[in-house]
């Protein structure tokens, strides 16, 4: 963007916002007067309006709205940038009290959106570096992410060869990439005992599982009987799809592997070592959490077993692992009604670890994305670069945000105090902007869903403008 350009932006800024302008010096005064001449300026610079079709935004709030908007005004945390690499974290550290918690849900307001991945990024790296966080915990499976992490702490495989197990479009980005070849950066020369691990909680596959843990008996145990093979040779011929699955004969076979590991769990240990050993045996687990996921059709089981494996990765590492948890706003709010079917992967956590875990989710007013077009007859798709360009709905907790002046912030929403009003506001449902892996903006009014939000957030981060992620594989 070529300078007169974001000069411009800097206008609509002061424009949209009427941001007071303070100078503590001679430059900062130049640099004010400068502003105030280009803004007069570019008030007859039609040209320059009709090229960027930028409209200045125009809030119209109630009586009551401005006074929620006054108040949130006090209560945000300029957001400094959401470059991974900016060295100043200052701002980060509006986080520091959610340090003691177990895990850490960070959200996303869509499923393609470079600015929520790359805070992702920043805040994870952050955790780690400052709060002694150990594990990234990804909404995809545990098999594709064993070979990630493998990547990240013995330098297995190359990143495209990893990243290409990733079954969903969603993180085959250029910010995933980035932080994994961070994490495997940040790995080079300590030792196991400090090792930082990216992996994953879902449940929707079980592509790799078989062949990791056939691969490891194979390493690990010479001895492991043909009783065991058979029972892998028939396992692997009954799960080849979903609907027609003898869910019963697997459930037994998988308990039949299970029951093997335990019985060897020392032999298997003292070769392997805990850590392989742990994340192995659940690939089991994995196996008969897939099949009752993706068989049972009166219940949000997904979102239950995502809490359970994400609660299940403080396990390893001695005990006392503390996890950051990668997933959509939807999975990682404390919802109790999620979805029809049952609550949310957050709302779990939140039950079962109560205060140990928080959740920062995200919002945004405008920008592009990536997203399945969603067709007429509502199929999926190609994968497609939308944008949106209108102001978020009137009473929406995104329009609302977006009155605010400050650009881009944090709010942290536990443990504040504030009015009456902003209390009722803060703890009443409203609408909030929440899309997945498809969008049609033929229907722009239905991607907002319901949100109480200090009951579902710990802390939000607001981007103002955002840009789509760039595929990587």
């Amino acid at each position: 963007m070529n300078t007169k350009i974001q000069l411009y932006y800097l206008r609509l800024r002061i424009k949209k916002k009427n941001i007071k302008i303070l100078y503590t010096n001679k430059t900062l005064f130049l640099l004010f007067l400068f502003l105030l001449a280009f803004n007069y300026s570019c008030k007859k610079d039609k040209d320059l309006d009709d090229e960027l079709d930028v409209q200045i935004p125009q809030y119209e709030l109630t009586e009551s709205e401005q006074e929620i908007v006054d108040e949130l005004n006090t209560l945000v945390t300029p957001l400094l940038s959401t470059s991974p690499s900016f060295n100043n974290t200052s701002d980060l550290s509006a986080f520091d009290s959610f340090a003691s918690a177990s895990v850490i849900g960070l959200g996303e307001a869509t499923h393609g959106t470079k600015e929520f991945f790359h805070m992702k990024h920043r805040i994870f790296k952050y955790f780690v570096e400052n709060h002694g966080f150990r594990i990234f915990g990804f909404e995809a499976d545990m098999g594709e992410c064993i070979y990630i992490d493998r990547f990240i702490t013995k330098g297995t495989g190359t990143i495209d060869e990893v990243m290409e197990k990733m079954h969903f479009w969603t993180w085959k980005t250029q910010e995933v990439k980035d932080l994994i070849l961070w994490m495997k950066d940040y790995n080079i020369g300590k030792d196991e005992s400090n090792q930082i691990h990216f992996l994953g909680v879902d449940c929707q596959y079980e592509t790799y599982h078989l062949t990791l843990i056939e691969e490891y008996l194979n390493e690990y145990d010479d001895n492991h009987s043909e009783y065991i093979s058979n029972i892998f040779d028939r396992l692997s011929h009954k799960s080849d799809g979903r609907a027609n699955t003898n869910k019963d004969g697997i459930q037994e076979r998988c308990d039949s592997i299970y029951s093997y590991f335990e019985t060897n769990k020392n032999l298997l240990i003292n070769k392997s070592g805990k850590f392989e050993y742990d994340i192995i045996l659940k690939l089991v687990d994995g196996i008969r959490q897939f099949l009752e996921a993706s068989t049972n059709n009166t219940q949000n089981l997904r979102d239950f077993y995502m809490a359970e494996n994400t609660i299940w990765l403080t396990s390893l590492l001695g005990g006392n692992a503390k996890v950051v948890s990668w997933a959509h706003n939807g999975h990682i709010s404390k919802n109790p009604d999620y979805t029809p079917l049952g609550s949310s992967q957050g709302y779990y956590l939140s039950q079962k670890l109560v205060n140990n875990y928080k959740v920062i989710g995200f919002s945004f007013n405008q920008g592009s994305f990536r997203a399945m077009k969603q067709n007429e007859n509502n199929n999926h798709g190609p994968l497609t670069r939308h944008t949106i360009s209108q102001l978020p709905l009137k009473e929406s907790i995104n329009y609302i945000l977006g009155a605010i002046e400050l650009e881009d912030f944090i709010l942290v929403l536990s443990n504040i105090q504030v009015s009456n009003t902003l209390d009722i506001w803060l703890n009443s449902p409203h609408n909030m902007m929440k899309i997945g892996a498809i969008y049609s903006i033929s229907h722009y009014d239905d991607y907002y869903r319901s949100c109480i939000l200090q009951q579902h957030y710990d802390a939000i981060i607001h981007i103002n403008q955002t840009t789509s992620a760039v595929g990587a594989i």
